[in-house]
């Protein structure tokens, strides 16, 4: 935007919230923003950490505006291109990256999607497992997030912390002493369940944001 559009549009935003001269703020809103976290699991895992993360979310948001479901039962266009406002991916590690069904699921189902406009107007992450404290999950994370990326959807990291569960966002050790269980240890679902609901309450903000704006740029252009 140029900065005469900047000037008016702060001029905009201070009517509509005054109530003068612009739609109100509830004109504008259309409601709790919704979240589709998707994920691809083999032993389960990833599945649980899915759920975590969907729990501290519902704290945040209505419980039917958080969806956890696998990438085999989520469709690109009516999932998420209409559906979700924020989409959270995750897959295990295999051998440094993300599982090759989760990637196969990326190049088949949203390559035709590339370049629809609609996806940078999504609010993205990733989360991880991995069976080894050292075998790559920070870098399936960090994969998953290029992708998005790709996509242009708009990254949202947790805030920077030195507890070492989700640096790069929620992440779980599964086959390691004393995480070798068939339950995530707890430090990656408290981890993952806070993020939730930091995730959750950045996406309502920046969802906001994103329908004023729209809503500006629609009045401007009536």
């Amino acid at each position: 935007m140029t900065l005469t559009s900047h000037v008016l549009l702060l001029g905009w935003v201070a009517q509509l919230c005054s109530g003068i001269g612009a739609q109100s703020p509830a004109n504008v809103a259309v409601g709790p923003p919704k979240l589709l976290i998707v994920y691809w699991t083999h032993t389960g895992y990833t599945h649980q950490l899915a759920e975590a993360i969907a729990g501290g979310a519902r704290t945040v948001l209505p419980g039917a505006n958080v969806r956890v479901q696998p990438t085999n039962g989520t469709t690109i266009d009516a999932d998420i291109l209409i559906w979700a406002d924020g989409i959270l991916l995750g897959s295990p590690t295999y051998f440094g990256n993300p599982a090759g069904q989760f990637k196969s699921w990326i190049d088949t189902e949203w390559e035709p999607f590339w370049t629809d406009p609609r996806f940078s107007t999504k609010f993205g992450a990733a989360f991880a497992t991995g069976g080894g404290m050292a075998q790559g999950v920070e870098h399936t994370n960090s994969c998953i997030q290029r992708i998005l990326a790709s996509f242009r959807v708009k990254l949202l990291q947790p805030d920077p912390t030195r507890s070492g569960y989700a640096s790069y966002g929620p992440v779980a050790v599964t086959g390691t002493y004393p995480f070798n269980t068939s339950a995530l240890g707890q430090p990656w679902v408290d981890s993952a369940a806070t993020f939730g609901v930091k995730f959750a309450t950045i996406l309502s903000s920046e969802v906001q944001n994103l329908r004023i704006l729209q809503a500006y740029h629609a009045e401007r252009a009536e």
